[in-house]
């Protein structure tokens, strides 16, 4: 296991640039915006009937979609005409029943080499994890493809899940949501994905500086799946990962995942605190992280400055 040990101002800086000897420029950044308003729509995606939200956001869609007799899954969809920014939300699992299919499909995987037009890349996700996408995808891909738009991709728990698959489903596609250079992937408490070969497809398609992964460091779920090496089912984190204490609030250290299998897998599990909730306080106890948005880029510039 490899990590970085950086302080809460730098948890921005994702460790692996695009380009190497090349610093992005600020604009390319995630910014404390995008992260406090990834937080608020991560956890509105949990809020039954919606029908309006603030900040100059509208609603251009709910989508709710059945995987099981008894599970649902659930994909928010709003505008902000003035900021040409779109954010799509995931809600995470609801209740013990469908966190126990989520737990029994960790032994099925599903390839997924298609998606990128080929078929010796044997890129695997969680079976369970494929099966909401493709659930929700007819319903979710026309608001995926509105030219030049910014887009934020996120959610909590399977939200976070389905965030990230919709991020790497939509990084392939010409003129998509990621050629506009502003738009990012920021989850919460998500499980892992897919295997090696996934995280290092997610890693392609999509710059680490575009993307933030925030887990608890002793939240079991965000350990799951498990790496079962005997059964040669290796489920990676990708790039672009943070681990944070949220269960203790003066702890501003944070961990940098660098890709490697063994990535948040040897901490100790503490809590079972996997709620949004525990991120949101994390975020608005740190001033470091809600601080002044143009000194904090600054700061995250000149530590770029000095890796490239």
């Amino acid at each position: 296991m490899k990590y970085l040990m950086v302080f809460a101002v730098v948890a921005f800086v994702a460790v692996n640039l695009t380009t190497a000897g090349q610093c992005p420029a600020n604009t390319h950044y995630i910014s404390m915006t995008d992260l406090q308003e990834a937080a608020e729509f991560s956890a509105l995606a949990y809020v039954d009937d919606v029908v309006s939200v603030s900040n100059g956001y509208t609603i251009m869609k709910v989508i709710e979609e059945s995987i099981d007799t008894e599970n649902e899954i659930k994909a928010l969809v709003a505008e902000n005409a003035a900021k040409n920014e779109i954010i799509v939300s995931f809600r995470g699992a609801q209740g013990t029943g469908q966190m126990f299919s989520i737990l029994e499909s960790s032994l099925k995987r599903k390839t997924i080499d298609s998606w990128f037009g080929s078929s010796r890349q044997n890129i695997k996700i969680n079976k369970y994890f494929y099966q909401a996408f493709i659930k929700i995808l007819p319903a979710l891909e026309p608001y995926l493809a509105l030219p030049g738009k910014k887009y934020i991709f996120t959610g909590h728990s399977l939200g976070g899940v389905l965030a990230s698959i919709t991020a790497m489903y939509t990084a392939r596609l010409n003129n998509g949501p990621w050629s506009n250079p502003q738009t990012c992937l920021i989850t919460f408490g998500q499980p892992r994905v897919g295997d090696s070969n996934f995280a290092r497809k997610h890693d392609e398609l999509i710059p680490t500086v575009r993307k933030m992964i925030l887990l608890n460091i002793h939240d079991p779920i965000t350990k799951y799946p498990f790496d079962i090496h005997f059964l040669s089912l290796y489920y990676h984190h990708t790039k672009g990962t943070f681990l944070l204490n949220t269960d203790n609030k003066n702890d501003k250290q944070i961990l940098t995942c660098t890709g490697s299998s063994q990535c948040n897998v040897q901490q100790v599990v503490k809590t079972v605190n996997h709620y949004m909730q525990a991120y949101i306080d994390y975020i608005k106890t740190d001033t470091k992280l809600i601080g002044n948005d143009k000194k904090a880029k600054s700061s995250i510039a000149e530590m770029y400055s000095n890796l490239c």
